[in-house]
Protein backbone atom coordinates (compact mmCIF):
# COMPACT_ATOMS: atom_id res chain seq x y z
CA UNK A 1 0.00 0.00 0.00
CA UNK A 2 1.07 3.13 -1.11
CA UNK A 3 1.10 6.52 0.16
CA UNK A 4 -1.50 8.13 -2.33
CA UNK A 5 -3.53 5.07 -0.91
CA UNK A 6 -3.04 5.80 2.67
CA UNK A 7 -3.78 9.18 2.29
CA UNK A 8 -7.06 8.46 0.11
CA UNK A 9 -8.41 6.09 3.27
CA UNK A 10 -7.63 8.22 5.26
CA UNK A 11 -9.44 11.07 3.52
CA UNK A 12 -12.35 9.16 3.60
CA UNK A 13 -12.07 8.31 7.50
CA UNK A 14 -11.60 11.75 8.54
CA UNK A 15 -13.89 13.26 5.96
CA UNK A 16 -16.76 11.27 7.33
CA UNK A 17 -15.96 12.45 10.75
CA UNK A 18 -15.71 16.02 9.40
CA UNK A 19 -19.05 15.93 8.26
CA UNK A 20 -20.77 14.17 11.45
CA UNK A 21 -19.38 17.43 13.15
CA UNK A 22 -20.54 19.58 10.84
CA UNK A 23 -24.22 18.24 11.20
CA UNK A 24 -23.53 18.08 15.38
CA UNK A 25 -22.22 21.85 14.61
CA UNK A 26 -25.10 23.00 13.10
CA UNK A 27 -28.16 21.39 14.87
CA UNK A 28 -26.90 21.86 18.82
CA UNK A 29 -26.99 24.87 21.00
CA UNK A 30 -24.62 27.37 19.89
CA UNK A 31 -21.66 28.12 21.94
CA UNK A 32 -22.54 24.90 23.54
CA UNK A 33 -19.74 22.43 24.28
CA UNK A 34 -20.96 19.56 22.25
CA UNK A 35 -21.74 22.44 19.30
CA UNK A 36 -17.91 23.46 19.96
CA UNK A 37 -16.78 20.00 19.07
CA UNK A 38 -18.53 18.87 16.99
CA UNK A 39 -17.35 22.45 15.14
CA UNK A 40 -13.48 21.56 15.47
CA UNK A 41 -13.94 18.06 14.78
CA UNK A 42 -15.40 19.33 10.80
CA UNK A 43 -12.83 22.50 10.61
CA UNK A 44 -10.26 19.54 11.22
CA UNK A 45 -11.44 17.07 8.85
CA UNK A 46 -12.40 19.28 6.84
CA UNK A 47 -9.05 21.14 6.71
CA UNK A 48 -7.17 17.48 6.04
CA UNK A 49 -9.61 16.94 3.14
CA UNK A 50 -8.67 19.61 1.65
CA UNK A 51 -4.75 19.30 1.68
CA UNK A 52 -5.16 15.48 0.70
CA UNK A 53 -7.47 16.80 -2.11
CA UNK A 54 -4.61 18.86 -3.09
CA UNK A 55 -2.25 16.17 -2.71
CA UNK A 56 -4.82 13.68 -5.13
CA UNK A 57 -3.80 16.15 -7.80
CA UNK A 58 -0.20 15.42 -7.96
CA UNK A 59 -1.66 12.01 -9.12
CA UNK A 60 -4.56 13.08 -11.30
CA UNK A 61 -5.66 17.27 -11.81
CA UNK A 62 -8.74 18.02 -11.60
CA UNK A 63 -9.34 21.60 -11.45
CA UNK A 64 -12.50 21.43 -9.80
CA UNK A 65 -11.33 19.26 -6.89
CA UNK A 66 -8.37 21.84 -6.83
CA UNK A 67 -10.95 24.84 -6.81
CA UNK A 68 -12.97 22.97 -4.26
CA UNK A 69 -9.96 22.50 -1.78
CA UNK A 70 -8.41 25.99 -2.11
CA UNK A 71 -11.90 27.51 -1.45
CA UNK A 72 -12.62 24.68 1.48
CA UNK A 73 -9.63 26.17 3.45
CA UNK A 74 -10.28 29.99 2.34
CA UNK A 75 -13.80 29.42 4.62
CA UNK A 76 -12.41 27.43 7.17
CA UNK A 77 -9.87 30.17 8.05
CA UNK A 78 -12.09 33.34 7.75
CA UNK A 79 -14.59 31.52 9.65
CA UNK A 80 -12.12 30.82 12.67
CA UNK A 81 -11.21 34.41 12.56
CA UNK A 82 -14.49 35.84 12.80
CA UNK A 83 -14.70 33.69 15.76
CA UNK A 84 -11.59 35.32 17.10
CA UNK A 85 -11.76 39.20 15.72
CA UNK A 86 -10.71 40.62 18.66
CA UNK A 87 -7.44 39.01 17.96
CA UNK A 88 -4.46 40.72 15.80
CA UNK A 89 -4.39 37.85 13.85
CA UNK A 90 -7.26 37.93 12.46
CA UNK A 91 -7.09 40.72 11.74
CA UNK A 92 -3.85 39.99 9.35
CA UNK A 93 -5.91 36.60 8.42
CA UNK A 94 -8.89 38.31 6.91
CA UNK A 95 -6.31 40.69 4.73
CA UNK A 96 -3.67 37.80 3.66
CA UNK A 97 -6.35 35.03 2.38
CA UNK A 98 -8.55 37.78 0.42
CA UNK A 99 -6.45 37.05 -2.84
CA UNK A 100 -7.82 33.41 -2.55
CA UNK A 101 -11.59 34.14 -3.36
CA UNK A 102 -10.22 36.83 -5.94
CA UNK A 103 -8.32 33.70 -7.99
CA UNK A 104 -11.06 31.57 -7.41
CA UNK A 105 -13.39 33.50 -9.13
CA UNK A 106 -11.47 35.27 -11.61
CA UNK A 107 -10.80 30.99 -12.39
CA UNK A 108 -14.58 30.03 -12.40
CA UNK A 109 -15.46 33.38 -14.35
CA UNK A 110 -13.20 32.41 -17.02
CA UNK A 111 -14.32 28.90 -17.14
CA UNK A 112 -17.58 30.38 -18.01
CA UNK A 113 -16.58 32.74 -20.37
CA UNK A 114 -14.78 29.68 -22.24
CA UNK A 115 -17.97 27.72 -21.93
CA UNK A 116 -19.82 30.43 -23.78
CA UNK A 117 -21.92 30.52 -25.63
CA UNK A 118 -23.36 27.24 -24.61
CA UNK A 119 -26.72 27.31 -22.45
CA UNK A 120 -25.92 24.28 -20.17
CA UNK A 121 -25.50 23.34 -16.53
CA UNK A 122 -22.19 23.39 -16.58
CA UNK A 123 -22.11 27.11 -18.02
CA UNK A 124 -24.60 27.90 -14.77
CA UNK A 125 -22.18 25.39 -12.69
CA UNK A 126 -19.26 28.22 -13.51
CA UNK A 127 -21.52 30.81 -13.07
CA UNK A 128 -22.38 30.02 -9.82
CA UNK A 129 -19.09 29.62 -8.45
CA UNK A 130 -18.03 33.19 -9.66
CA UNK A 131 -21.20 34.66 -8.12
CA UNK A 132 -20.68 33.18 -4.72
CA UNK A 133 -16.68 33.81 -5.18
CA UNK A 134 -17.83 37.28 -5.65
CA UNK A 135 -20.11 37.52 -3.04
CA UNK A 136 -17.47 36.35 -0.51
CA UNK A 137 -15.42 38.88 -2.00
CA UNK A 138 -17.45 42.03 -1.37
CA UNK A 139 -18.59 40.97 2.22
CA UNK A 140 -14.03 40.97 2.50
CA UNK A 141 -13.95 44.22 1.46
CA UNK A 142 -16.97 45.46 3.50
CA UNK A 143 -14.99 43.63 6.62
CA UNK A 144 -11.81 45.59 5.84
CA UNK A 145 -12.99 48.78 5.34
CA UNK A 146 -15.44 49.14 7.62
CA UNK A 147 -13.90 47.04 10.64
CA UNK A 148 -17.22 46.32 12.15
CA UNK A 149 -17.82 45.76 15.97
CA UNK A 150 -20.82 44.71 16.69
CA UNK A 151 -20.11 40.50 17.86
CA UNK A 152 -23.27 39.83 15.58
CA UNK A 153 -21.79 40.49 12.28
CA UNK A 154 -19.01 38.07 13.42
CA UNK A 155 -21.97 35.59 14.05
CA UNK A 156 -23.28 36.34 10.64
CA UNK A 157 -20.06 35.89 8.81
CA UNK A 158 -18.77 32.60 10.81
CA UNK A 159 -22.44 30.93 9.97
CA UNK A 160 -22.71 32.25 6.48
CA UNK A 161 -19.26 30.53 6.03
CA UNK A 162 -19.24 27.53 7.68
CA UNK A 163 -22.66 26.37 5.83
CA UNK A 164 -20.83 27.01 2.57
CA UNK A 165 -18.47 24.66 3.50
CA UNK A 166 -21.19 22.12 4.58
CA UNK A 167 -22.32 22.87 1.27
CA UNK A 168 -18.70 21.82 -0.04
CA UNK A 169 -18.84 18.71 1.63
CA UNK A 170 -21.87 17.45 0.41
CA UNK A 171 -20.43 17.89 -3.02
CA UNK A 172 -17.76 16.15 -2.22
CA UNK A 173 -19.71 13.17 -0.68
CA UNK A 174 -22.22 13.09 -3.18
CA UNK A 175 -19.85 13.16 -6.17
CA UNK A 176 -16.79 10.93 -4.13
CA UNK A 177 -18.14 9.33 -1.18
CA UNK A 178 -21.36 7.41 -2.31
CA UNK A 179 -21.43 8.08 -6.40
CA UNK A 180 -24.75 8.60 -7.51
CA UNK A 181 -24.10 7.84 -11.50
CA UNK A 182 -27.21 9.29 -11.89
CA UNK A 183 -26.61 12.72 -11.08
CA UNK A 184 -24.33 14.53 -13.41
CA UNK A 185 -20.86 16.19 -12.40
CA UNK A 186 -22.41 19.38 -12.89
CA UNK A 187 -25.79 18.80 -10.45
CA UNK A 188 -23.99 17.30 -7.91
CA UNK A 189 -21.66 21.06 -8.25
CA UNK A 190 -24.59 23.15 -8.57
CA UNK A 191 -27.61 21.61 -6.35
CA UNK A 192 -25.33 21.60 -3.39
CA UNK A 193 -23.52 25.08 -3.32
CA UNK A 194 -27.31 26.60 -4.73
CA UNK A 195 -28.94 25.28 -1.54
CA UNK A 196 -25.89 26.34 0.79
CA UNK A 197 -25.93 29.96 -0.60
CA UNK A 198 -29.72 30.33 -0.24
CA UNK A 199 -29.35 28.44 2.95
CA UNK A 200 -26.51 31.23 3.88
CA UNK A 201 -28.52 33.82 3.25
CA UNK A 202 -31.39 33.14 5.13
CA UNK A 203 -29.35 32.23 8.00
CA UNK A 204 -27.64 35.74 7.82
CA UNK A 205 -31.10 37.08 7.74
CA UNK A 206 -32.22 35.95 10.40
CA UNK A 207 -29.71 34.98 12.95
CA UNK A 208 -31.31 35.55 15.76
CA UNK A 209 -34.34 33.36 14.83
CA UNK A 210 -31.71 30.58 13.64
CA UNK A 211 -29.72 30.75 17.63
CA UNK A 212 -32.75 30.46 19.32
CA UNK A 213 -34.11 27.59 17.26
CA UNK A 214 -30.60 25.78 17.49
CA UNK A 215 -30.68 26.79 21.61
Amino acid sequence: MDLFEINRIAHVIIGSFAFGGGIIALSTKKGSKIHKTGGWIFVFGMFYSSISTIIFMMEEFLPLAVLMGFATVYLLMSSIAALRHTRKSSYIIDRTILLIPILLFAFSFLQFIRILPEISLGAATRLLFALTFGILILKDIKLIRSKPEDHLFYVKRHAFRMILTFGFAVMAIIRIGIKIDFISLEMSTFAPLLVSLIVAFLVEKNINKFLKATS
